[in-house]
């Protein structure tokens, strides 16, 4: 019985945390129209953390020219499409 209940606490814990992850992540809506600024300009990762900030966003996702990219959605990604020279020809979220 005691091995029982260690378990289920266990067992609550973890589906808690995960919980609390994924409202944390839900929370977080990325805003490209705040990143017109960086349309033309060639990414380093300095460039690419100020954008996400900027954006409200998660995480970043820097797809180059002719890139395969998954099509899953997620409000709280920025991506930054890149030109075959490497420099950013569009923002979007997703």
């Amino acid at each position: 019985m005691a091995r029982m209940t260690v378990f289920i606490r266990a067992v609550v814990l973890l589906f808690a945390g995960s919980a609390g992850a994924l409202a944390q992540e839900e929370q977080m809506n990325c805003d490209a129209a705040a990143l017109q600024w960086i349309i033309g300009e060639l990414p380093d990762d300095a460039m690419i953390e100020r954008a996400r900030i900027a954006a409200g966003a998660a995480s970043v996702r820097v797809i180059a020219d002719g890139m395969m990219v998954t099509q899953d959605y997620r409000a709280e990604r920025l991506n930054l499409d890149l030109d075959a020279q490497g420099r950013v020809r569009a923002v979007r979220c997703g």
